[in-house]
């Protein structure tokens, strides 16, 4: 499970490339691909090196009018789907 602490890093695996705000992937192992809207492109830009979530939280309340909880909350969300999906790792 992951929590506001664990230290997360992007799977360099994907092959992956900006559409504007968005970023679009793909895992040539299992020939799957993703689509990441503006948000969650930015945090996969971030994991480009270590973080955690509370990390990536700090950033993104003041970039995005968004209060801490709900941006833990929906940051947890979004990082345990995309750990779930093989598109982040732990780091370590």
């Amino acid at each position: 499970m992951i929590t506001s602490d664990t230290v997360l890093v992007r799977n360099e695996a994907l092959v992956a490339a900006p559409m504007g705000a968005d970023v679009a992937m793909m895992d040539m192992d299992t020939g799957k691909y993703f689509v990441l809207h503006e948000v969650a492109a930015f945090i996969w830009e971030r994991l480009a090196t270590p973080a955690t979530p509370a990390d990536l939280c700090a950033v993104l309340t003041q970039r995005y009018n968004v209060t801490a909880d709900r941006c833990r909350a929906d940051v947890l969300s979004f990082v345990q789907k995309a750990h779930d999906k093989g598109l982040l790792r732990r780091a370590g």
